[in-house]
């Protein structure tokens, strides 16, 4: 064989590489064929999901850091390989789905979605040469699992709330006599990124919704809301609850947001509210104004961010409960003429 059928060889070998492999969506990449150099382009890719970080990791350093299945893993990531039963850290990949959209997030993290174990994905994203530890993925934004595509969340209603429900003029939730968040009827407790979630704490017979965050900082970022059926606001409604902060630190915020629809989209309106504790001293009843959104009709959200950092956090809120300013006055009127 002579040098120049070597070469024709070598262009051939060359070019069904490239028709095989091009970092398209009919065309992906193997984890082997990816490029770290380039981290500002778009690629596809495939893989198995083989497993994923120990949620009480924020690195990866060795295997002792990756969970080989579902039990325990952190939600915002998982764990790729060409392999299905490939175990050699060094021949996977960590996704992150943090920053990916809420339908994908909501498809494919492990905890919630233990059957994609060993299923084989295509997703298009960016490759990031050192992701907490490891060769990695960021940024998804379409994915195929099992040859179908994963639809994304509409972003019109992202939490799929039931504004055709008929709405409450009055609410007062205490949180006793329940072991879950869940168990509240027309309640919902979402966790947009992170996998922290709200829960229920009993302590001296008392129970209160909290929220709780612990660890050493990562750049975790956490959002968690909690969620209030839908209600009526009339011109006296007056909204009140129960606020606690314990071990306060500077990177969590607890805001309270009016939730409403609008020409097909959901609304979401910060409420601005003074007294919400930003130090660990004691518990505090809180007032929220509700005036500009007389007559309308929404949700009210209390809505958890923050960083975990170091020792463990938390706001715990009780005693929810929308009243009628005038009919309260007006019982009391009664009350006294009696």
């Amino acid at each position: 064989m002579n040098i120049n059928t070597n070469i024709i060889f070598l262009l051939i070998g060359l070019v069904s590489f490239n028709a095989c492999s091009q970092g398209t969506q009919n065309a992906p990449y193997q984890l082997s064929d990816i490029s770290y150099t380039d981290t500002l382009k778009g690629v596809w890719i495939k893989g198995y999901i083989v497993g994923g970080m120990k949620k009480s990791r924020d690195m990866i350093k060795s295997t002792e850091d990756i969970q080989w299945g579902v039990s325990g893993v952190n939600p915002d990531y998982l764990i790729m390989a060409s392999n299905h039963n490939e175990t050699d850290i060094q021949k996977c990949l960590l996704v992150d789905l943090s920053d990916s959209d809420l339908g994908i997030y909501k498809a494919l993290n492990l905890s919630d979605n233990p059957a994609n174990l060993y299923q084989q994905i295509r997703c298009y994203g960016f490759p990031s040469p050192n992701l907490y530890g490891m060769n990695g993925f960021k940024f998804i934004s379409d994915v195929t699992l099992q040859k179908k595509n994963i639809e994304h969340l509409d972003i019109a209603n992202p939490f799929n709330l039931p504004f055709d429900k008929m709405p409450a003029d009055n609410l007062l939730c205490d949180f006793e006599g329940i072991s879950r968040i869940e168990e509240l009827p027309d309640w919902k407790s979402k966790t947009l990124v992170g996998s922290t979630h709200w829960e229920i704490e009993k302590k001296n017979e008392d129970s209160k919704a909290t929220i709780t965050i612990e660890g050493e900082p990562t750049g975790h970022i956490v959002e968690t809301w909690l969620i209030t059926p839908l209600l009526k606001i009339n011109p006296n409604s007056e909204f009140t609850f129960d606020c606690f902060a314990e071990n306060y630190i500077s990177t969590i915020t607890l805001a309270i947001y009016f939730i409403n629809e609008a020409d097909g989209k959901t609304i979401f309106t910060e409420i601005p509210v003074d007294r919400i504790p930003a130090a660990s001293k004691g518990q505090k009843n809180i007032e929220v104004n509700l005036t500009a959104f007389a007559g309308k009709t929404g949700f009210i959200g209390f809505k958890f961010t923050g960083f975990p950092y170091r020792k463990k956090s938390a706001y715990k809120i009780d005693n929810i409960k929308l009243t009628n300013k005038r009919e309260i006055l007006f019982g009391k009127v009664l009350g006294i003429l009696l």
